[in-house]
């Protein structure tokens, strides 16, 4: 039976499919992944997966298209013998991110490092709340500056205010997620080190949650 990872964040421009294209790039050097992208018309994750699959990396990865719950569940069952499932979200998708969240071993939330962004997560934390899904759900600090003091706040304020668990990694502030992800590649094949240790660093921590 598949892991399942859902990345979900009703708020948009959280990073949601930077999220959801690294770890499901890296998940397929542990085994066969699938990445289900489920954010019509747009459909990001996928049409980064078509310029992967230009560069000849895709390997044990795949890329599937949802636009609706019951596309999303025959996807699900149908690529249960994957290793991995990878899912992400559409924002302001209700119905949709309640069915990820209910079906996912672990739900990544991403949330950047504004105060403005922090406000923004208390709908996503009330769908975790409503499906008694706290102990498997995740934030995920993007866009993290440590040297500044504005990010260190929002870092206490999530602590503070949403009564879901911190990832201990944090993504920083960095042009290789946005290059990488324009090319179809993950940031550990870019040209930042930094980037490299913080996209293993999620990938640990994420196969010791699941």
């Amino acid at each position: 039976m598949a892991k399942i990872i859902g990345i979900a964040q009703l708020k948009g421009g959280s990073g949601k499919t930077t999220v959801a294209t690294t770890l499901a790039a890296l998940l397929a050097e542990e085994g066969e992944t699938v990445l289900i992208d489920c954010d019509p018309p747009q459909f990001s994750s996928d049409s980064w997966f078509a310029m992967r699959n230009q560069t000849g990396l895709v390997g044990r990865l795949s890329c599937e298209t949802s636009e609706s719950e019951e596309e999303l569940a025959g996807l699900i069952d149908s690529n249960s013998k994957a290793k991995y499932i990878v899912i992400d979200a559409p924002p302001r998708g209700e119905i949709t991110t309640k069915l990820v969240i209910a079906v996912s071993n672990l739900i990544i939330i991403p949330v950047n490092a504004s105060k403005m962004d922090v406000w923004a997560t208390y709908d996503t934390e009330a769908l975790v709340k409503e499906l008694k899904a706290v102990k498997k759900a995740r934030l995920l600090i993007n866009r993290y500056r440590d040297f500044t003091n504005s990010s260190r706040e929002v870092k206490k304020e999530l602590k503070k205010e949403i009564q879901i668990e911190l990832m201990k990694t944090t993504l920083g502030f960095r042009t290789a997620y946005m290059d990488a992800q324009g090319e179809g590649y993950s940031p550990d094949e870019w040209r930042d080190s930094k980037a490299k240790e913080e996209v293993y660093s999620l990938l640990k921590e994420t196969l010791k949650i699941i």
